[in-house]
């Protein structure tokens, strides 16, 4: 078919022109043009069956495919042959992407999967995403107001953070690759694409730059370093986050101009404008935090993206944003049904958005509004499009209606100053909850009112590689099932389990942390609104390793993304049981009956994979013994006093 806007020939039912980036947005009759889509209907290596192509352009396809094994949905990226010539090339793509896969973070979208399938297709498999791109919000609403744009950079900031501490860097910064959502605990931000962008290392050398204007990463957001072809690391990336936030805040990138060269050039030896001077409500301490982390000299900006955050944070410090929710606000909500070919469309209506901003008044007196019916939290296609482009270009985010969200009431205020969680930990309010199940057993009798303080919580059971450097450190014994010491194969990701009380109380000492209590955990897992499984109050498949979607053995932590609960932890239910720090007793106001014996028994939480969706909720307790029995699908996770961090 052809694109409506410039006619060049582009995939049956793509979403966006691979030349100019136009989405789709109708089936025109000047289309005639039909290259049918030969993986539509087929499945790669007998895991994945390909639905619908979501996107295509010079570096390969995406489309949306299903996971046989598991029942849910991925975006799966299919890249073209000649990008990748040789086997040394795909060789060495692939530890970039087992590098990526290894990054598990609440604010990176995950890799899950990556190979070369029998008839030569190179494809990656990530997870699908809620919200919409920066790209889109501050195209059709305008800037953020700085405390937003805080409460989104700090979040990406966290990402790169722990990328960078595994020696990956992205990149690839930009709007496009930021994914802006509302959750219960108000706005969440993820950053797609962690080791793509080196993919075009592989086919594209600075040295053509001036020759074709092609180049690893996109121009407008590209680090000096980066436009001279220099050694990069994680400085190039806080870089790069700090065009973003110069664009977010006033709605124009510092450098432009019609030609690539032209941008490097400004990259490399122009300082950027004041954003004051466009948007005087930019205060003195903002701008010269953006500044700061857009200095030329790598050496000269700060030097972790957690120290950006800090700046960031103490620049707005004492400032809130009251984020109200969809019932209220429609926030994050309406949008049009599409048909096939045609592009869905979600617009922000929130007060975020810095209305005083000159951009913002640009955008309303240019944008027209039509009728919006349904208001929902959609699910993103992480169909990487950067991936596609190969410069620049922009991203249309696809998306779908998503049924399973729980009711959001509550207004949240977002402070500024909330504590950074440690590495793999995510930071968990605290508050005022009904805990326990007047519907459920004995054990989950009465629900009552607890009140939790604020913590740190592991966002995924500890794995196996995490336990053997623990048993490595310490000389303890290891699981049974182990060898040498030594976990079983393809099990380094599992949940490590065959451990007592004992052994996780053990292993949290030695890591710096402890283990939640009952209620941590139950809040952690729930929230304040009383939900029955982390994501809702219905039973959905797929969204965690048990039931009717079990995998029949343990999965990987993070496997099952669609099942995070409110505050970002995986794996809530299903796969392993968890271990608390609390003694089985009864709730107050309950009965249990007489125990059979002495034993020091501790509360297991979250059921495992051989577990029903009526014990795999976030209030069934089980009281367990607390050593020498069987352990077989008992796992645990690490909480951390926050007072611990002063």
């Amino acid at each position: 078919m052809l694109c409506i806007k410039c006619k060049s020939q582009i995939v049956e039912g793509s979403l966006l022109c691979s030349n100019c980036g136009n989405a789709q947005s109708s089936t025109s009759s000047e289309q005639k043009v039909v290259i049918k889509d030969a993986l539509i209907g087929t499945t790669i290596e007998e895991k994945y069956y390909i639905n619908t192509l979501l996107g295509a352009g010079g570096m390969g396809k995406v489309y949306q495919a299903t996971r046989l094994f598991i029942g849910d949905q991925v975006a799966i990226k299919v890249l073209h042959s000649e990008q990748v010539l040789n086997t040394e090339a795909i060789e060495r793509f692939r530890r970039e992407a087992q590098a990526a896969a290894r990054l598990k973070h609440q604010n990176a979208v995950i890799i899950y999967d990556f190979g070369v399938s029998s008839d030569g297709l190179i494809y990656l498999v990530m997870e699908l995403a809620e919200g919409q791109s920066l790209r889109s919000i501050i195209k059709e609403q305008g800037p953020l107001t700085p405390s937003a744009a805080t409460e989104v950079i700090s979040q990406v900031c966290s990402a790169l953070d722990e990328a960078h501490r595994q020696n990956i860097v992205h990149r690839d910064i930009k709007p496009d690759n930021i994914i802006v959502a509302l959750g219960a605990t108000g706005l969440r931000a993820k950053v797609l694409d962690f080791g793509i962008a080196k993919l075009r290392d592989l086919s594209t050398s600075v040295s053509n730059l001036t020759q074709t204007g092609s180049v690893m990463g996109t121009p407008h957001y590209m680090s000096p370093e980066q436009c001279l072809g220099e050694e990069l690391d994680g400085r190039s990336d806080i870089y790069s986050l700090g065009i973003v936030l110069y664009e977010i805040l006033i709605g124009v990138v510092p450098f432009n101009s019609p030609t690539t060269t032209a941008v490097i050039v400004q990259h490399v030896n122009q300082p950027p404008p004041s954003l004051r001077a466009i948007n005087m409500s930019i205060t003195p301490a903002i701008e010269a935090v953006v500044h700061h982390a857009l200095e030329k000299r790598r050496e000269s900006r700060p030097q972790t993206a957690g120290e950006l955050a800090d700046e960031l944070l103490a620049s707005v410090k004492g400032s809130t944003t009251v984020v109200t929710k969809p019932n209220a606000l429609n926030v994050l909500g309406s949008m049009t049904t599409p048909t096939q070919g045609q592009a869905q469309t979600v617009r922000i209506d929130a007060p975020w958005i810095d209305k005083n901003s000159p951009a913002a008044s640009n955008v309303a007196s240019s944008s027209t509004s039509q009728t919006q019916k349904k208001s929902n939290l959609v699910p993103v296609a992480i169909g990487i499009v950067a991936l596609i482009a190969a410069i620049g270009g922009t991203m249309a985010w696809m998306s779908q209606n998503k049924t399973d969200k729980p009711k959001e009431k509550e207004v949240i205020t977002q402070t500024p100053n909330k504590p950074t969680p440690p590495s793999g930990m995510v930071y968990v309010s605290g508050g005022e909850f009904i805990m326990g199940n007047d519907a459920g057993n004995v054990y989950e009798k009465p629900a009552h009112k607890v009140t939790v303080k604020p913590f740190f919580l592991d966002m995924y059971e500890v794995t196996c590689e995490d336990y053997e450097k623990f048993i490595n450190a310490t000389g303890r014994n290891a699981p049974p099932k182990w060898v040498d010491k030594h976990y079983p194969a393809n099990t380094a990701r599992w949940p490590v389990t065959g451990v007592s009380w004992d052994d996780a109380y053990a292993y949290a000492r030695w890591a710096g942390k402890r283990l939640p209590s009952e209620e941590e955990w139950e809040f952690a897992a729930r929230g304040s609104d009383g939900r029955r499984y982390p994501w809702g109050n219905e039973w959905k498949l797929g969204f965690a390793n048990m039931d009717a979607t079990s995998l029949g053995h343990m999965a990987d932590v993070g496997a099952y993304s669609a099942g995070t609960s409110p505050f970002g932890t995986f794996d809530m239910v299903g796969n392993a049981w968890e271990w608390t720090a609390t003694d089985l007793a009864v709730y107050p106001g309950g009965q249990l009956p007489p125990p059979k014996t002495n034993e020091d028994r501790k509360i297991l939480r979250g059921g495992c994979w051989r577990s029903s969706q009526t014990d795999g909720t976030t209030t069934f307790r089980l009281g367990y013994p607390a050593r020498n029995s069987d352990y077989g699908d008992t796992s645990f996770r690490c909480a951390k006093t926050i007072d611990e961090q002063k």
